[in-house]
């Protein structure tokens, strides 16, 4: 079978080991995610809400939220199995604490989806919560079947990333990192697919590229708008004229405009302290007493001394957090020889087969290194700006995964001249992999009989 039929199988399985053997609420931030997802739904489905700080929920989901734990128990999977396939007619809302996380519902549109039907169907609260997660596995499993059966080189590495412990556990919760990652992926996909195919670029790859890139600057405060102008890196040649070249540039460049306007300016303007907060993270973030913009601005030795210890010291737990954990609240450590191994597998298939071309130019390289930290600066910036109180000598709040659309374009930088191997090994590479996957997910199910 081809890398992504295969992808069909393997993907679902660990999809559903992950979405079972860490449940919701497990996963970081999930419950906030899960209040979100609710509010939303009652928009959808046009109930009012009661207060500011209240939604309306049914009793079974009300019920079924007081049983998750953000570390989950044996007592907690037995609720799940005794109970997921029951059915309930009471419909009665009621209130639980709680608000929208986020003005931007594009990032839980599939969550918003599988929990609306799952009160429409009459499902009980923990069956309608898996139902939000299977619409998310769902969106996974299509996205990523996408980018591999699209990707024209690194076949096995787009296989592997998808696969990694961090994206499949993003993937398969309500949370909101999920969209923007698997979008990403298929961006590249999309975007390489017209660089390094000897073809002119058509219709639907603009469409497609068009779309991807408003999704992706409307979320995260545009912090992944830097990847969407590789777009730029396609050669005028691979156009009809140099008329469309021109126009379809601005036309992209109006799309991200727009998309990044749309869902951020709301989020910029409080950070710059010109709106009240609105959601519950704002008015967290509000409560830390963060740096501000001209702190960072006007003490550029605080800041370049902040930066500076934040890589010294969380470098390696970043770049390790970007695929391979630590995973859930539960913190399941992924041994650090299994994470390189799986860095080192993604490496060896991005490598150049004797006598293959080698798909990247100087120039393009150095765009997307460019690309790369441009992204890790607003990453950065963020984070420095929301979620670092004043004093604090590191950056707080930065997660692997806020990287992992990045892994693709990191180690594709290395494909080229440095590395040839003689044979292509892309089949012992993808079932090396799952090999590495079925080990984790033991190591997923030891953490749980421990707790």
């Amino acid at each position: 079978a081809k890398p992504h039929q295969r992808f069909v199988i393997a993907g679902t399985c660990m999809a559903l080991c992950y979405a079972f053997l860490i449940p919701p609420g497990a996963v970081q931030d999930e419950m906030g995610h899960i209040e979100t997802t609710y509010y939303y739904s009652n928009k959808l489905l046009g109930i009012e809400e009661p207060d500011a700080e209240s939604i309306y929920v049914r009793k079974t989901d009300k019920e079924a939220l007081g049983k998750i734990q953000t570390t989950p128990t044996l007592k907690e999977y037995n609720y799940f199995i005794l109970n997921i396939t029951h059915r309930t007619d009471d419909t009665e809302l009621v209130k639980i604490e709680g608000t929208k996380g986020t003005d931007n519902w594009l990032l839980y549109v599939p969550a918003i989806l599988g929990v609306t039907a799952g009160r429409l169907m009459n499902l009980n609260g923990i069956t309608t919560l898996y139902a939000g997660r299977f619409f998310m596995m769902f969106a996974y499993l299509l996205f990523a079947y996408l980018a591999i059966r699209k990707i024209p080189v690194g076949k096995a590495a787009m296989f592997l990333i998808v696969l990694s412990p961090v994206f499949i556990q993003q993937s398969c919760s309500y949370s909101y990192d999920a969209l923007p990652i698997e979008l990403s992926m298929w961006f590249v996909a999309e975007l390489f697919s017209v660089l390094y195919e000897d073809r002119k670029i058509k219709r639907r790859d603009l469409i497609v590229m068009a779309i991807l890139a408003f999704l992706l600057a409307s979320c995260k405060a545009g912090t992944y708008i830097p990847e969407c102008l590789l777009f730029f890196l396609i050669p005028k040649e691979k156009f009809e004229n140099p008329k469309q070249c021109k126009r379809m540039r601005l036309a992209f460049i109006v799309i991200m405009l727009l998309g990044f306007l749309i869902n951020s300016i709301p989020y910029l303007m409080m950070v710059l302290g010109i709106t009240e907060a609105t959601t519950e993270l704002q008015q967290y973030s509000n409560s830390l007493n963060c740096y501000t913009v001209s702190d960072v601005l006007l003490q550029p030795g605080n800041t370049v001394r902040v930066l500076i210890t934040t890589f010294l010291q969380y470098a390696d737990f970043y770049f390790e957090g970007s695929f391979a954990g630590p995973l859930g609240w539960l913190n399941i450590a992924i041994s650090p020889i299994w994470a390189y191994t799986m860095a080192g597998l993604i490496f060896l298939g991005m490598m150049t087969v004797k006598d293959e071309p080698e798909y990247i130019t100087k120039k393009q390289r150095i765009w997307i290194a460019l690309a790369l930290l441009a992204t890790v600066a607003m990453v950065v910036a963020a984070m420095f700006v929301s979620w670092t109180g004043k004093g604090s000598t590191t950056v707080s709040g930065i997660q692997g995964r806020y990287f992992t659309p990045l892994l693709f374009y990191f180690f594709f930088l290395f494909r080229g001249k440095f590395i040839k191997i003689e044979h292509n090994v892309d089949d012992i590479i993808m079932y090396a992999g799952l090999g590495l996957n079925v080990i984790i997910i033991s190591n997923i199910l030891s953490s749980v009989q421990t707790v």
